[in-house]
């Protein structure tokens, strides 16, 4: 028997299917190896579309051509990003998926921004480099964890799907191991970067037996790569991924 819930407490009744209908997707890679293009060829799915992209540096004119009919919001600064992704939020605008193009982007932008604020919020904090330029002060950076934190579990609930791009990066695990991750400044906003998402995958480049330079997209974390999938639908690897082919893989 369902609970009886205050019904100002915000709470309902869901079950993992409903759920399912509005996933948030992670891809992540070197720079142009498809993650852009993967994420608005979802705006040509029916369950998809229409699709709108936060486009934080500009990366979305890679598909003009290809994927015309998404709407694309370019930002620049922490304000300006900050008040559109808060009225895909809270605007019924009716996209079936909304983009955030990519992550690490944005969080630049908010390190700039506490920075840009220090004069005012911290004006005996000294410079500690020797060009003499503000830097962010230890306690910022849980700041940049709690904002961050906030807009993925945000973005995670919404009732649409939502597709996370970002840049790759490369660290080492506790045996000296390379291993490829979301480029995200600091540890604990890199882990809730792909604790988030209700699939993470990692995009590289890869040449056929004619020489073409195609791209694949992994779901199956292995060795060095960090990627995963909780529909355990999708299979390890896909080449030439699209959004349709993901859709179907998940929900047919």
């Amino acid at each position: 028997m369902p609970l009886k819930l205050p019904e100002n407490l915000g709470v309902s009744l869901q079950s993992p299917k409903d759920l399912a209908k509005s996933p948030t997707f992670l891809l992540y890679g070197r720079g142009k190896t498809g993650k852009t293009t993967l994420a608005m060829s979802a705006s040509v799915v029916e369950e998809m579309s229409p699709v709108a992209i936060v486009d934080f540096e500009g990366s979305a004119e890679v598909g003009a051509t290809t994927y015309p009919n998404v709407d694309v919001y370019r930002t620049e600064t922490w304000q300006q990003s900050s008040a559109v992704l808060d009225a895909m939020i809270n605007q019924d605008h009716g996209y079936k998926t909304v983009i955030l193009d990519p992550i690490n982007a944005l969080q630049v932008q908010l390190t700039d921004e506490i920075i840009r604020r220090q004069a005012t919020t911290q004006p005996g904090a000294k410079p500690n480099n020797s060009m003499g330029d503000r830097a962010m002060l230890l306690a910022d950076w849980g700041v940049v964890w709690t904002r961050m934190r906030k807009i993925l579990e945000t973005f995670h609930a919404a009732p649409f799907t939502t597709i996370i791009t970002a840049h790759a990066d490369t660290s080492q695990d506790g045996l000296g191991n390379v291993v490829m991750e979301p480029l995200m400044q600091g540890n604990k906003t890199k882990n809730e970067v792909v604790r988030v998402p209700s699939v993470v995958g990692y995009t590289r480049m890869t040449q056929t037996e004619d020489g073409q330079s195609v791209p694949v997209i992994r779901f199956a974390g292995a060795s060095g790569v960090v990627a995963g999938d909780r529909f355990r639908k999708l299979p390890k690897e896909m080449t030439n991924p699209t959004m349709a082919e993901i859709h179907k893989a998940i929900y047919s």
